[in-house]
């Protein structure tokens, strides 16, 4: 259902258009970042949602991170952003099992991963009710 809505969010903007226009690449950029984040989709699953590449989603993911910073790119994006926000992009997309996660880890970035994903909330049982 998510993906859904990301789908049509991505043909209304016109971000699976071959085009290089600053705008539409700048969109692209955040949406990809935001994909492989937090969620399990893989790249080429990203990049078939723009009718690109994988190894165009892993550059789409570099420039995020080297734009991050930048007003320019953080004013085009926050429209992307209030996107996500509003179908709760994050909450609903990354329930993860801690318990198999840990299990699973063999390396120190498969640990750092797991970090990442506490941070983000993204374990239902470890968040305490109010």
């Amino acid at each position: 259902m998510i993906l859904e809505k990301v789908k049509e969010y991505i043909e209304a903007e016109g971000l699976n258009t071959p085009s290089r226009e600053q705008v539409l690449r700048y969109k692209r950029h955040y949406m990809c970042y935001r994909l492989k984040r937090y969620s399990r989709i893989k790249l080429h699953e990203i990049g078939n949602l723009f009718n690109r590449h994988h190894a165009t989603v892993l550059n789409s993911i570099k420039a995020h991170h080297d734009l991050k910073n930048d007003k320019i790119y953080q004013d085009t994006i926050a429209e992307t952003k209030n996107f996500f926000d509003t179908i709760k992009f994050d909450q609903e997309i990354t329930k993860r099992d801690l318990y198999k996660d840990i299990r699973c880890a063999t390396s120190l970035y498969s640990l750092n991963k797991i970090k990442e994903y506490m941070y983000a909330g993204a374990y239902e049982h470890l968040k305490q009710e109010p």
